[in-house]
């Protein structure tokens, strides 16, 4: 005890101080990957977004020209379990290379912005970013991308506000049969069945989308049940509506 090696509370201050990782910190390396463009960032009301411009990487001596500003925006949706800060930055640097503005924006929780996450929030929350950034700066052209489970605010504001293509990687057709897939799952189905009745949505969503769509899949996912995909999820639709549709005619 004399030497301190058997005190819990010195131990739990080295390992709970921000010397190894802070969101700061994070946060800091994160925008030095972008260094050769510019940045700004916002708060909408508890969100934190970035905007991160594309058109801003000159020479020392070089004026910014105005004809140059991209007039290209797409707005990226993180996956589960971590901000934007953890995002790749091969993906933001290949957009931004080809002229591609990028808005990223953390979730309630996550990062700096505050509160608590549910999947209605995270859609009202993304209307809020959208609206606060066509006020700020003016595109020609918004795109929404959602990634994993940042397809359930991708397909919302692509139905609900004006999107000129929505790109859906990897996403949910069903949060509930995605559940289901996990361990325990029926019980997770049930609770989520009962807790989030309104919530699980999104094919609706995509489906009232009217602009172009994009989607990625992987051909085998270890992690989500087929049955729980988007690709599952666009052709349970169509055949649904085909067999309606002739139902329809014979009547």
């Amino acid at each position: 005890e004399r030497y301190g090696l058997l005190s819990f509370t010195k131990w739990k201050n080295i390992f709970n101080n921000d010397a190894f990782c802070s969101m700061e910190k994070l946060h800091c390396d994160f925008i030095r990957g972008l260094s050769d463009f510019t940045i700004e960032e916002h708060r909408i009301n508890h969100i934190q977004y970035m905007l991160v411009k594309s058109d801003s990487k000159f020479e020392e001596d070089d004026e910014p020209n105005p004809q140059t500003k991209s007039k290209t925006l797409l707005i990226m949706c993180c996956p589960n379990g971590g901000p934007y800060e953890l995002g790749s930055l091969t993906k933001c640097n290949f957009f931004l290379s080809n002229s591609i503005d990028l808005l990223l924006w953390n979730y309630r929780g996550y990062g700096f912005s505050k509160g608590k996450a549910t999947f209605n929030r995270s859609r009202r929350d993304i209307e809020l970013v959208y609206d606060d950034v066509v006020r700020v700066a003016k595109y020609e052209k918004i795109g929404v991308y959602g990634y994993s489970i940042g397809g359930v605010a991708a397909m919302h504001l692509a139905a609900v506000r004006k999107v000129d293509v929505l790109i859906s990687d990897r996403n949910f057709a069903s949060i509930s049969d995605a559940a289901y897939g996990l361990k325990y799952g029926l019980i997770l189905l049930l609770l989520f069945k009962m807790i989030c009745v309104r919530s699980d949505r999104t094919m609706k969503e995509f489906f009232k989308a009217k602009c172009p769509k994009i989607v990625l899949c992987s051909p085998s996912d270890s992690l989500i049940m087929s049955n729980a995909t988007i690709k599952t999820g666009i052709s349970r639709y169509v055949m649904k509506n085909c067999i309606e549709g002739s139902t329809t005619e014979s009547a």
